[in-house]
């Protein structure tokens, strides 16, 4: 082909390879196909059919056309990320955006793909969505850290075998769209890294499937035209990007709790949002600017909540709870909560009332990796799980504290030694250094509660008088056995 004075060779559409079916199989996916729906009319019925999760969607769009100004500018780009049971259409909303850069397929499958084989899938275009299907928390250690080197443009380390045999990283340039049936939390960085999308709906009236059809028709015509016709405002991105960045930054503010909003999730929204900001301003949509940084504010605001309730001190928490609830943990053996009027501990002396969870540390984190083990979950390592919760707002310190000894069954735990002459009996205590914590201000940040009630119930007997008759008496029940202790 010729283009301003120059010829191109194309091999993918070359009469050489017009039989080679299994050569050039994207290049051929990636053509102009172009209709006549205009960009507006295409975001009102985007909206309609996937309603507001449509507008960060057309709005990472924007960012991505543009996204090596973005990157060059800020070292990252965000990661679209929609999650969602089976036949909510969230890969179908992956499809939609893709058609817009011609006929290309849903992405590559996560589970049954290698690293070198999703790193060569990102590679393959500049500036244009990419798609990564079937995300699980269960996926390799590998595949978790090159999703993570996505956010920064960094694929993967490979040794170049063409030139001089060293080692180099391969490039990113497209904007990821991953889907997944599972919330991207196996790693707390990787769930901060992305745009969290979720979709529940699976059942849908009349009107909404005739709406997706419609959606449907109009992108099998080609959308590519809007690619082009949006490509003509790099001009006006270069110029305003930094200020619209700025901007969006500064007009989400009022509407979240800047300070307990995690930076990297706030900016990767912003990423969108400012590209929103300025298209708002090139081109007629059919939603304003104000209703896009609304709806933003909330999606930041959820998203964080999910990371804090994710994070790896809370996890550790919800599990401990777990435990709890189980009977594998149980006070006095494992934990004491106690209020006190001061507290002495190896870092500090607090000298106020207080109530503190005295955390007994010589089984639970056995307990906890092997909770991990059975749920299929990746388990953080005891150094630095220890590290975290000695680092988080809730640790006190450490004091040595008297614990029940824990046998191995109901029958030895409660056996006694007795102690000769006076018949008085020993129970078996050992002494560790527990790991004390703000009870209270756990029960806030991690709905922790370790406190249990006992309620004594009696049965009301009828009163037997002399002029009653005499009633034959029930056989006492037979005793139950004893149970043995759940580990």
């Amino acid at each position: 082909m010729e283009h301003e004075g120059l010829y191109y060779y194309i091999p993918a559409l070359s009469s050489f390879y017009k039989d080679e079916d299994t050569l050039f199989q994207f290049e051929r996916k990636f053509i102009h196909r172009g209709g006549e729906i205009s960009l507006f009319d295409f975001t009102d019925k985007l909206v309609n059919v996937y309603g507001e999760n449509a507008i960060a969607g057309i709005g990472f769009y924007f960012a991505t056309l543009f996204r090596d100004i973005f990157i060059t500018t800020y070292r990252f780009f965000p990661i679209l990320n929609i999650f969602g049971p089976k036949g909510t259409g969230k890969s179908e909303m992956a499809v939609t955006l893709l058609k817009l850069f011609g006929d290309l397929p849903v992405g590559i499958n996560m589970t049954n793909s290698t690293v070198p084989a999703m790193a060569d899938h990102v590679a393959h275009t500049r500036n244009t969505l990419c798609h990564i299907d079937e995300y699980k928390n269960s996926l390799e250690f590998e595949k978790i850290e090159f999703l993570k080197g996505l956010w920064d443009g960094v694929g993967r380390s490979r040794m170049n075998m063409e030139k001089d045999k060293k080692k180099e990283m391969t490039a990113v340039d497209a904007g990821i769209m991953l889907t997944g049936q599972e919330m991207t939390t196996a790693d707390n960085a990787l769930f901060s890294r992305v745009i969290f999308l979720s979709v529940s709906k699976s059942e849908f009236s009349e009107d909404e499937r005739l709406r997706f059809e419609e959606l449907k028709k109009i992108e099998n015509k080609g959308l590519t035209h809007i690619t082009n016709q949006l490509l003509s405002k790099r001009k006006t991105f270069l110029e305003k990007h930094v200020a619209a960045f700025n901007g969006a930054i500064a007009d989400v503010t009022p509407h979240i709790n800047r300070s307990q909003i995690e930076d990297r999730i706030l900016k990767n929204w912003c990423i969108v949002l400012a590209a929103l900001k300025i298209m708002t301003e090139e081109e007629t949509l059919p939603f304003t600017y104000e209703k896009a940084v609304r709806t933003f504010a909330r999606m930041i605001t959820r998203q964080n909540g999910d990371v804090v309730a994710g994070n790896e001190v809370s996890d550790f928490w919800s599990i401990y709870q777990e435990l709890f609830s189980s009977g594998f943990i149980e006070k006095d053996f494992d934990f004491q909560i106690k209020e006190v009027d001061e507290l002495k501990t190896t870092t500090q002396t607090i000298q106020h009332s207080m109530k503190v969870l005295f955390m007994n540390p010589n089984r639970i984190f056995g307990l906890y990796a092997q909770q991990k083990r059975s749920a299929n979950e990746k388990r953080l390592p005891k150094d630095s799980l220890k590290y975290y919760l000695k680092n988080s707002s809730e640790y006190l310190g450490q004091q040595q504290k008297r614990f029940r000894r824990n046998m191995k069954n109901l029958q030895d735990r409660e056996s006694v030694k007795l102690l000769p002459g006076d018949g008085t009996v020993a129970l078996e205590y050992e002494r560790p250094y527990a790991w004390c914590f703000d009870y209270e201000k756990l029960k806030q940040n991690t709905e922790l509660n370790l406190e249990t009630d006992f309620v004594w119930e009696a049965k009301e007997e009828a009163k037997v008088t002399d002029d009653s008759p005499e009633r034959p008496r029930e056989k006492p029940p037979a005793p139950e056995p004893p149970k043995l202790f759940p580990y």
